[in-house]
């Protein structure tokens, strides 16, 4: 198998977002790759990527953050892949911390303005997975952005990813972390906690 390496930030943007990277909506197999838990996706990503989950994590890719693409493809291989490759697992969340600075950094020298609406759905992720309000508050102003600036076509989309942002703050906002995550994190529940999680 062919493990790419660091000239492969366009192949790994390619990979992930196909022609909807350009501004066209994801079809079917794409969305699949994006949010499907069957086997056979799961196993694309697998061969795919995960070679490249493993050198961005153990920082082989770090020249890649003074870009916008370069960062983009960064917070896919650190904050987004790991979350479909290993669910309910505590690899699921080791690289956060790293695609968050990313984001951060990146939004600060406004790299996401350089991409695409697709691009910077993905772009904003470490935003919408941080366990801290204030965080939590900047991924939903970055949401309701990018359903401002969608065609009228293209919102439902972008509306999906707004619902999502405003479910998670409203998670952080009243337990202060992701209760699911417990587990894989080693974490005590609390009676609060599990009767959400029971509902």
């Amino acid at each position: 198998m062919q493990i790419h390496t660091s000239h492969s930030i366009d192949w790994i943007l390619d990979f992930w977002f196909g022609n909807s990277a350009n501004g066209q909506l994801p079809d079917s197999s794409r969305m699949q790759l994006w949010f499907a838990d069957d086997e056979a996706h799961l196993s694309k990503l697998r061969q795919q990527l995960s070679h490249q989950v493993q050198a961005a994590q153990e920082g082989a890719y770090s020249h890649w953050q003074a870009s916008a693409r370069g960062s983009l493809a960064l917070i896919i291989l650190l904050n987004v892949v790991p979350k479909r490759l290993y669910p309910n697992q505590h690899k699921a969340y080791q690289s956060d911390a790293m695609a968050l600075d990313i984001c951060q950094t990146g939004i600060k020298h406004q790299w996401d303005h350089q991409l695409t609406l697709i691009e910077r759905a993905f772009y904003y992720t470490p935003l919408l997975e941080a366990e801290d309000l204030t965080l939590q508050r900047q991924s939903v102003v970055a949401y309701q952005a990018l359903m401002q600036y969608s065609l009228m076509e293209t919102k439902l989309f972008y509306q999906t990813f707004l619902a999502l942002a405003l479910r998670h703050f409203e998670i952080i906002d009243q337990f202060g972390r992701f209760p699911e995550r417990n587990p894989a994190l080693g974490r005590q529940t609390t009676v609060a906690e599990l009767a959400y999680l029971r509902i």
